[in-house]
């Protein structure tokens, strides 16, 4: 073809991205979750290089054997690999994104920022006062996010917004929880503490973390409903409240009306995309007690998030589950396009969470 004829387009270039917290032996199954997504994005670049811990095996580090195509650096050769990202970055800025250990986050977060890289945090137990000290010392943006799953967040959100509104709003309730989650997740979920806390705390709500049933057993899990591929990877949560007089079940309507305004709706940015469907029943598992469970609610387009609230008089329900990791994923990637645009438009850099993503971009 002639040359005359050519149009010249210029591909926008693409985000470099650090991985942190990938493992070997099953370990880093978050991160993995977002490497792929984001290597399969035209919109990001995986850096050669990916942070692992101490206790990776040297031959699992060389990307000759890991079957990532990455070297891994481990927290003592930090200072080593150092010169090689930045030769790597050629004098780009990018985002880190970090799925590692508490122990870990702050000093990740030193590391990323000194290579001009955005960190992106959602392992729990973060301290976010150093974190927004740290983003506003080196002028670089931190997103700290210890649940990435954009639904989630909406109902911890929604929980806020109705406690700023009518403070102590529950405070003729009780409740109760269950979380259920893959085998190797030992702890309990630090989301369902979190809500507990606040239901408690701002809501008034009878409640405390030894109401929280930790569900692990499979045999249990396939009884409530999670499908067998994901076993390995999924958060159903349920929160039971109970009026425990006239007085309470006149609170939980005012709540579960709340609710249906404000969150099960169209304008709610976290459900963008999603539609109201039928989830079809299942039974709650033997060690959270017998409860009567949701049939409709909104799902996501590829039906790996549920979420929805069951209101009867002097009961409500409320549901967040997801299968699967894509749905942390997708928000961590969400995320990562905030903080970028933030940084491109040179806002005062602080550390943020998904909420004000979501809500106060």
């Amino acid at each position: 073809m002639d040359d005359k004829y050519k149009i010249w387009v210029k591909m926008p270039e693409r985000t470099p991205v650090l991985i942190s917290g990938l493992g070997e032996k099953g370990k880093g199954q978050m991160s993995l979750a977002v490497l792929n997504k984001m290597r399969a994005s035209e919109e990001f670049e995986i850096l050669p290089y990916g942070l692992t811990a101490e206790d990776t095996s040297s031959g699992f580090c060389d990307p000759r054997n890991n079957q990532l195509g990455l070297s891994l650096i481990r927290p003592s050769e930090l200072e080593a690999g150092f010169g090689a990202i930045k030769r790597a970055l050629k004098g780009r800025g990018g985002v880190a994104v970090d799925f590692s250990v508490a122990s870990a986050i702050l000093s990740n977060a030193q590391y990323s920022t000194r290579l001009g890289l955005l960190p992106i945090i959602g392992t729990s137990g973060g301290d976010v006062g150093k974190l927004d000290e740290l983003a506003r010392e080196s002028g670089v943006h931190i997103l700290y996010a210890p649940n990435m799953a954009s639904a989630v967040v909406s109902v911890k959100y929604n929980l806020e917004d109705f406690a700023a509104r009518v403070p102590l709003g529950l405070c003729f309730c009780e409740g109760s929880v269950w979380e259920s989650h893959q085998r190797t997740k030992d702890k309990t979920s630090a989301t369902a503490k979190d809500i507990v806390a606040l239901l408690n705390t701002k809501l008034g709500v009878r409640i405390s973390e030894a109401d929280i049933t930790k569900i692990r057993k499979p045999e249990e899990q396939l009884r409530m409903g999670v499908a067998q591929e994901f076993l390995d990877g999924q958060g159903w949560h349920s929160y039971f409240l109970r009026a425990t007089n006239a007085e309470g079940a006149e609170q939980l309507k005012e709540f579960s009306s709340f609710l249906w305004m404000n969150m099960f709706c169209d304008t709610n940015p976290a459900l963008k995309g999603y539609s109201p469907i039928a989830q079809k029943p299942y039974l709650a598992p033997a060690e959270a007690g017998e409860y009567p469970l949701l049939l409709y609610g909104w799902g996501s387009p590829n039906s790996d998030v549920f979420v929805s609230q069951k209101h009867t008089p002097g009961e409500l329900t409320l549901v967040h589950n997801v299968n699967g990791r894509g749905p942390y994923a997708d928000g961590t990637i969400f995320g990562a396009r905030v903080q970028l645009a933030r940084q491109a438009r040179k806002e005062p850099a602080r550390a943020s969470s998904m909420v004000d993503a979501l809500y106060k971009n």
